[in-house]
C-alpha cells in the first residue's frame, strides 16, 4: 500500500523556479515480513533453552533443599551405589556437606573398599569432594577436585598374574579394559592424595611386601589428557624419596579409563637406589647382583604400548651378568645415558657419554654407540632369534673391548677372535652392518678408522708354514665386506710381526704405508674355505736397515688339494690353500750390508743364512732390486734353478745389489775356530 505525501503549494516566480532544488518523488515502502518456519525455530530453541535450565534449576534446588540436609539419611544407597560402581564392597564411616556455593562440597570419613576375600584394601581416613557441575549434565557424580588425606591403598598381584588395585582388577593387556569404576576414576577432573601409605604384594614372585610412606599422589584429567605425579619414600634400605610422572593423551571417542589408547610420556627420577633390591619385584634384562646410585629414566608409550626407554645413569658397585653365557661383570663407577626402542621387530640400544670403570682397573671411556637389532619374527631356532643388525660408535677402546669380552653377550666366536687378537687401539667412525647370526653373518660391511692399533700375530701352524700377520702401533681406515675390502695402512715408529717368513718375526719401521685390497670368493666345493686374495699397493717404507717401496706385492691361496691336512680341514703344502702363493717386486734405495742377512726369509737354508750373517760385516747397499714369484711352499725355489735366471719350474726369487765400502769375511770365523783368512774391506 502506497503513501500518498501531502501537497505543498510554493510561489511561482523566475526566482524561486531557477533556485528552488528539484524534489525527487519518493521511494515506495516496503513492509518486511519474517518467515514463518523461521520465528518456529527461534521459539524452539528458546523454549528448550528455557527448558534446560529450568531442569538444572530444579536439580540445583532438589539437590540443596531436598537431598543434601538429609544426605546421613542416604548414606545406605550411597554405599551400595558405590559398591555397584566399583565392583568391591564400599562402607562410608560418615558424610558431611558444606553448601556455602553455587555447587555443595562433600566431606566423607573413614572409607574402606575391600577386595573379594574381604580384605581391606583402600582405606580413606578422609575425603574432601567438590561436586563439579557436569554430574547434573552427566547424569553421573562427578567431582571438581577430589582431595584425600592419609590414603592406605594395596596393590596386589596373584600367583596367575591378575593385578588388583584397592581389590579392583585392572585388566591385563589384550583383554576388555573397560571398567566402570577405572573410567569413572579418570573421569574426575582432579584427585590428590596427600601423605598416604602404597603397599605392594607380589604373590607371583612370592617376594616380601614393599611399603611406600608418605605418598603423594596428584591426578588432572581432561577430555583428551591425564597429568599425574607421584612422590614416595621407600624403606631405608632401598633408597630415599622418589618421583613418578606423566603426561598422556587419547581420542575424544575411547573411555577415559582404556590405558590401551594412551599416547605420552612418563618420567621416574630416583635420586639414590639399590639396584638389587629392584630384581625382586622387576624383571630385568640383565642380572643384578648388587649396585646403587642415582636414575632417571623416560618412557614413551603409544597405544598403551612401551616404545622407548632412556635412562641417565650414576651407580657405583654395580656386580651385574649381561647373559647367561658372560661373567659377571663388576664395576666400580658407571655414569652416562643409556636407551632403548622398539619398532617392531627392530630393537635399538644406545648409549651417550657412557663410560665406566671395573673393578679390576678396566677404564671403558665416554663414548656413544647404537646398536640396531632386527628380530626374527618367528623367533625359530633354526633362524635364530636375531636377522642382522647394525653398530655405530664414534669411539671404542679395543684394549678395553677385548678385557671385558668374556664378560659381554658379543657371541663365542667373536669373543674368542678378540682374545686370539689382543688388541689395543682407539676405533673411530665404526659402522657395521650384517645379516644373520653375528658369530656368523651371511652378509656384513664394516668400515672405521683405528689408531694405535696392536694386533698379535698368531703362531706358526704346522711348523715350517707361515702364520698370521701382526702388527704394533698401526693406523688403518678400512672398508670392507664378505666379498672383500680395501684399507690404508700406516706404521709410525711402528712394527710388523711375520711369523714363519723371518727369524726375527718382528720388523721395526721408522715409518710404513701402504693401499691394501682383498677380494674373497667362495669355495666351489660346499663346506671348502674361501679362496683369499690380498694385493698391496703403492708401499713405502724406511727404518734404520733399509729405505725402500714396493710396486707389487701380491699374494693368494692356493686352488689345489694338495697338501697335509691340519686344524680344521685346512691344507698345507705345494700347491695347497696354505701357505698359498707370492708375486713380490720391489727396490731399496738405501741399505745397511751388515742387516741383509736379518732379512732372508726362512725359506733360505739355515747354512746360507748364517754364512751372509757372519761373511757381510758392514757396508751401504746404494741400490737394489729384488723378486719373489711362486709357491711359498718351494720358496726359495733352489731346485732346478737356472744359472741365468735364478727361475724354475716352480718360481722365482731374485736380489740384485749393489753395495759399496763393503766388508766381508769370505771365510768367517766360528764359534770355536778362527779364521786365517783375512776380510776384504771397501769391496764394491
Amino acid at each position: 500500500m502506497r503513501s500518498r505525501l501531502p501537497t505543498v503549494a510554493l510561489p511561482l516566480n523566475a526566482s524561486t523556479v531557477s533556485s528552488a532544488p528539484a524534489i525527487a518523488p519518493a521511494a515506495p515502502f516496503v513492509e518486511r515480513r519474517r518467515h514463518p518456519v523461521l520465528r518456529w525455530m527461534w521459539r524452539i530453541a528458546f523454549g528448550m533453552l528455557l527448558g534446560g535450565w529450568s531442569l538444572l534449576l530444579i536439580a540445583w534446588l532438589t539437590l540443596h533443599w531436598g537431598i543434601l540436609p538429609r544426605i546421613e539419611q542416604w548414606r545406605p544407597q550411597i554405599e551400595a551405589r558405590a559398591s555397584q560402581v566399583l565392583g568391591v564392597p564400599v562402607s562410608i564411616g560418615a558424610i558431611h556437606v558444606r553448601s556455602g556455593g553455587w555447587m555443595p562440597a562433600l566431606e566423607l570419613s573413614d572409607v574402606v573398599l575391600h577386595d573379594r576375600q574381604q580384605r581391606e584394601a583402600l582405606r580413606l581416613p578422609r575425603v574432601s569432594a567438590a561436586l563439579s557441575a557436569r554430574s547434573l549434565l552427566a547424569l553421573e557424580l562427578r567431582f571438581e577436585q577430589l582431595h584425600i588425606d592419609g590414603a592406605a591403598l594395596e596393590v596386589r598381584r596373584d600367583r596367575s598374574g591378575r593385578i588388583f588395585v584397592a581389590g579392583i582388577e585392572i585388566p591385563p593387556s589384550g583383554a576388555d579394559p573397560n571398567s566402570s569404576a577405572v573410567d569413572w576414576f579418570f573421569s574426575q577432573h582432579e584427585v590428590a592424595v596427600r601423605h598416604g601409605h602404597l603397599r605392594w604384594v607380589d604373590e607371583q614372585r612370592n617376594a616380601p611386601a614393599l611399603e611406600l610412606d608418605d605418598v603423594d599422589l596428584v591426578l588432572r584429567n581432561g577430555l583428551r589428557h591425564h597429568d599425574l605425579r607421584l612422590d614416595a619414600t621407600p624403606p631405608p634400605a632401598w633408597g630415599e624419596r622418589f618421583t613418578l610422572q606423566g603426561r598422556f593423551t587419547q581420542s575424544l571417542l575411547d573411555a577415559s579409563g582404556d590405558w590401551r589408547h594412551w599416547s605420552g610420556t612418563g618420567h621416574a627420577a630416583l635420586p639414590r637406589t639399590d639396584i638389587s633390591e629392584l630384581r625382586r619385584y622387576v624383571s630385568l634384562p640383565f642380572e643384578v647382583t648388587e649396585g646403587d646410585g642415582a636414575v632417571r629414566a623416560w618412557i614413551d608409550v603409544r597405544d598403551g604400548q612401551v616404545q622407548a626407554v632412556t635412562a641417565d645413569l650414576a651407580l657405583r658397585a654395580v656386580a651385574l651378568r649381561l647373559a647367561a653365557s658372560a661373567e659377571p661383570l663388576a664395576i666400580s663407577q658407571l655414569q652416562g645415558r643409556v636407551s632403548a626402542e622398539r619398532d617392531g621387530t627392530v630393537l635399538r640400544l644406545s648409549s651417550k657419554d657412557l663410560g665406566f670403570a671395573t673393578a679390576d682397573g678396566v677404564v671403558w671411556p665416554r663414548s656413544n654407540l647404537t646398536l640396531v637389532l632386527r628380530e626374527d619374527g618367528a623367533g625359530t631356532p633354526e633362524a635364530g632369534p636375531w636377522l642382522g643388525g647394525q653398530l655405530l660408535a664414534d669411539q671404542l677402546d679395543l684394549g678395553v673391548m677385548a678385557r671385558v669380552a668374556a664378560r659381554l653377550p658379543l657371541g663365542a666366536a667373536l669373543a674368542k677372535l678378540l682374545g686370539e687378537l689382543a688388541p689395543t687401539g682407539k676405533v673411530t667412525g665404526l659402522d657395521a652392518r650384517w645379516d644373520g647370526a653375528l658369530d656368523a653373518p651371511a652378509h656384513y660391511q664394516a668400515k672405521a678408522s683405528v689408531s694405535g692399533l696392536t694386533i698379535a700375530a698368531a703362531p706358526v701352524l704346522p711348523a715350517g708354514g707361515i702364520g698370521r700377520p701382526g702388527w704394533r702401533n698401526a693406523a688403518i681406515e678400512f672398508d670392507a665386506n664378505e666379498n672383500g675390502g680395501k684399507a690404508r695402512l700406516v706404521l709410525d715408529k711402528g712394527a710388523l710381526i711375520l711369523p714363519g717368513v723371518f727369524e726375527d718375526p718382528e720388523v721395526v719401521f721408522d715409518s710404513f704405508s701402504a693401499q691394501l685390497a682383498w677380494r674373497i670368493r667362495a669355495a666351489a666345493q660346499a663346506g671348502a674355505p674361501p679362496a683369499i686374495e690380498l694385493t698391496v699397493t703403492d708401499t713405502r717404507f724406511a727404518n734404520a736397515d733399509a729405505q725402500g717401496e714396493l710396486s707389487l706385492a701380491r699374494w693368494q691361496t692356493g686352488t689345489a688339494a694338495a697338501g697335509a691336512a691340519s686344524g680344521a680341514g685346512t691344507r698345507h703344502g705345494r700347491g695347497a690353500r696354505l701357505p698359498g702363493r707370492l708375486e713380490l717386486t720391489g727396490s731399496l734405495s738405501r741399505g745397511r750390508a751388515a742387516a741383509v742377512a736379518r732379512y732372508l726369509p726362512l725359506g733360505v737354508p739355515e747354512s746360507a743364512r748364517r754364512y751372509v750373517q757372519q761373511a757381510v760385516l758392514d757396508g751401504r747397499v746404494l741400490g737394489a732390486n729384488f723378486k719373489v714369484k711362486g709357491d711359498l711352499w718351494d720358496f726359495p725355489f733352489a731346485a732346478g734353478a737356472s744359472a741365468a735366471t735364478g727361475a724354475t719350474a716352480g718360481g722365482e726369487f731374485r736380489i740384485a745389489a749393489r753395495a759399496d765400502d763393503v766388508t766381508l769375511a769370505y771365510v768367517p770365523s766360528q764359534a770355536d775356530w778362527v779364521s786365517p783368512w783375512p776380510a776384504f774391506a771397501r769391496v764394491r
